[in-house]
């Protein structure tokens, strides 16, 4: 079975998230491997976000974090490797998705 290239791309995204995880936990936060791994995923998320349809940011209230997060939301639910269903591409700071997108691009991913 191929996988489209929205699924690589979300599979990416997990497997970063899941790295800059372990990262912090071995190395902290500031370490260079933790920062890297973390831009990697943000850069990844925009991509998904700017070239695929079906993906959009919706504010999530219920996750406890240090700052504002937003949910990457996938309209359909996918398949991803290890035989999971995800409905989700993890998520991204506010702080960060101002820096990576205009004020017009945030306007049409935002969902309320």
């Amino acid at each position: 079975m191929q996988r489209s290239p929205k699924i690589i791309l979300i599979n990416k995204i997990v497997r970063f998230n899941h790295a800059w995880k372990a990262s912090k936990d071995m190395f902290g936060d500031k370490s260079n491997i933790s920062q890297a791994l973390r831009d990697q995923k943000a850069c990844l998320q925009a991509e998904l976000l700017r070239d695929h349809e079906g993906v959009y940011l919706v504010l999530d209230m219920e996750t406890e974090s240090e700052e504002p997060l937003y949910s990457i939301k996938l309209l359909q639910e996918v398949k991803l490797q290890g035989a999971y269903f995800k409905d989700d591409a993890e998520h991204i700071p506010v702080r960060v998705a101002d820096k990576l997108f205009t004020a017009q691009e945030l306007i049409k991913l935002i969902k309320r």
